[in-house]
């Protein structure tokens, strides 16, 4: 369910497209007018906050060249573990085979969400859009791309928070 702050920001981002005559949103330009024209009225966070933010940012970005020669993440993320609120990163180099497991377990079940969302929203546009088009069918086994990626030792893990991808 939308926050009241998300609705507003919904809004007004509609407003700017419809100003523009835009069919889609830019951050960059929306955030400027918006800016500009006194609409946006958010305190900026505090060091704290961002100091926090940043060291999210870092742990999920962090790498090492394993034995095998692959580029591994070395801090995975492990929300709520045992109990205890908010996220911990433990180092995949060293850290407990159970913590370890729940980290993946999560992050899987963070990929098959993400697929679900991404089914259901294209069934949602082949059946609604003002095009009347069918767009081509994806495959939702990834099998391949892991065994893949297990064989090359690679794979794309271009992280940008800016861009709103968490991929902790």
């Amino acid at each position: 369910m939308a926050t009241t702050f998300n609705v507003k920001m919904l809004d007004m981002m509609e407003d700017w497209a419809t100003l523009h005559g835009a069919d889609s949103i830019d951050p960059d330009e929306c955030a400027d007018w918006m800016v500009d024209t006194g609409l946006y009225h958010r305190e900026p966070i505090s060091a704290k906050q961002q100091c926090k933010k940043d060291i999210r940012k870092i742990l999920q970005q962090d790498t090492y060249m394993d034995p095998q020669g692959n580029k591994v993440r070395t801090k995975h993320a492990v929300k709520n573990w045992k109990g205890k609120q908010g996220t911990l990163y433990p180092d995949v180099r060293t850290g407990k085979p159970d913590m370890l497991e729940e980290a993946f377990q999560q992050s899987w079940t963070g990929i098959a969400n993400d697929v679900k969302r991404h089914a259901i929203e294209k069934q949602s546009y082949d059946d609604n859009n003002v095009y009347e088009v069918k767009l081509p069918l994806f495959d939702y086994n990834f099998n391949a791309q892991a065994d893949e990626a297990r064989l090359s030792g690679e794979y794309d893990d271009n992280y940008n928070d800016e861009d709103g991808d968490d991929l902790g």
